[in-house]
């Protein structure tokens, strides 16, 4: 029988220590169900009593990695400011091989993922069943955060910035009756759609990916929203003035 792997994308969203014991709770459940229906009756893992060799649980910081049998074994009620990566690990492989790996990383560049390793004859039914079950948990904390990392809409919003220029630059050149009004609306729009950018741009490095919770990042997290409610509204109030003139 072939090992079968699964890999499952996870949402953005904040990560705190109610949603690594809420996933901790259902892998500990689900994988005790399974491992009881597939095993013989002589060969019964018993699940309580290797949860500390079966399960682990990894807070990552930039100067060390600490190593959980249970998320309630941390103490402190939010996240390390230095945490980079937490791994939840779940490993049976005495009479049964399974290992699921829940994966939340602070870079930019990678996304938080479930990993499936196991064998059986629907090894692909379950790996959906654990995949699904974990990314129902993860949405309850989902946030907003992948919008700024949609490389789709960065494009289509660069997009429509280079077919505004070509379109204005069409008419100023070829249309003599172009007023000075229309000349200094295109110069509004082409600043506004800067700042606009500039708020983007700023909203990719304050707004990551995996957000975890931690004191740094709840101080960051307010300044942000202020920041971008006071810059949204002074977009809003240029915009505003020069359609009414």
């Amino acid at each position: 029988m072939h090992t079968f792997f699964a890999k499952y994308r996870l949402t953005s969203c904040l990560v705190d220590k109610e949603l690594i014991a809420d996933i901790e709770k259902f892998i500990l459940s689900e994988t005790k169900e399974y491992l009881t229906s597939v095993e013989n009756e002589s060969n019964k893992t018993d699940l309580d009593s290797m949860r500390e060799e079966m399960f682990h649980i990894y807070i990552q910081t930039k100067s060390d990695s600490q190593k959980y049998s249970s998320i309630a074994d941390f103490a402190e009620d939010i996240f390390p400011d230095s945490v980079h990566t937490i791994v939840l690990d779940f490993n049976s492989y005495k009479n049964v091989f399974l290992n699921i790996r829940v994966i939340f990383h602070s870079s930019f560049s990678e996304h938080p993922v479930v990993e499936i390793s196991m064998k059986a004859g629907n090894a692909k039914e379950i790996c959906a069943r654990f995949g699904t079950g974990i990314k129902s948990i993860v949405s309850r904390k989902r946030n907003t955060n992948h919008w700024y990392h949609n490389r789709t809409l960065l494009l289509s919003l660069l997009l429509v910035y280079t077919l505004w220029n070509v379109i204005n630059y069409y008419v100023l050149t070829f249309t003599p009756s172009a007023s000075p009004m229309h000349l200094a609306n295109n110069i509004l729009f082409n600043f506004l759609f800067a700042l606009l950018t500039v708020w983007i741009i700023i909203s990719i490095f304050l707004r990551p990916y995996i957000t975890f919770r931690t004191a740094r990042q709840t101080i960051i997290s307010l300044g942000y929203n202020v920041f971008s409610i006071l810059y949204l509204m002074i977009l809003i109030v240029l915009f505003y003035n020069n359609i009414h003139h």
